[in-house]
């Protein structure tokens, strides 16, 4: 199966990836909404949503690049979001010791967003990677949509 690219931009000056100014909380990566849409089709987590719901998740869902060796989450704090890899290659990491690579479609923090619970580890970047990142208040109220649209079809 072939590697997904990330398509991180490419500052000519700095070869940083360019920030959008109007936001400093979100780098602008150039990741259109269809591209979005793909990344997370591509998740498990999201494999059951229709292309309608993967649209609506797709637009609250933030851009973040990261350059390699930036942490995305820390073990042992609190996690009020949930990623997905959209590109690059990140490691997963518990108390210290490396334990897994994330690639594209990989999905973490979501146990976090689901029941509370501290992060059970840090995940940091390898390589210029880029991922989406999902607030739990944006998860939870997609999730209850794409239930009751359940519930309806059910319900016919």
């Amino acid at each position: 199966m072939p590697r997904a690219s990330c398509p991180l931009t490419r500052s000519s000056a700095t070869g940083a990836p360019p920030r959008d100014s109007s936001d400093p909380d979100e780098p602008a990566a150039g990741l259109s909404a269809p591209s979005k849409v793909r990344a997370l089709h591509r998740a498990q987590l999201f494999a059951g949503l229709s292309a309608e719901h993967l649209e609506e998740v797709s637009a609250l869902a933030a851009v973040r690049v990261l350059e390699a060796g930036e942490t995305v989450v820390r073990e042992g704090e609190s996690g009020d979001a949930l990623f997905l890899v959209a590109g690059g290659r990140l490691a997963v990491l518990k108390d210290g010791a490396k334990v897994r690579d994330l690639e594209a479609g990989a999905v973490f923090g979501e146990v976090s967003v689901l029941d509370g619970s501290p992060r059970s580890a840090t995940v940091e970047a390898v390589s210029a990677s880029m991922v989406l990142r999902i607030g739990r208040s944006d998860f939870e109220a997609v999730s209850y949509t794409h239930l009751r649209a359940h519930e309806t079809k059910a319900n016919l």
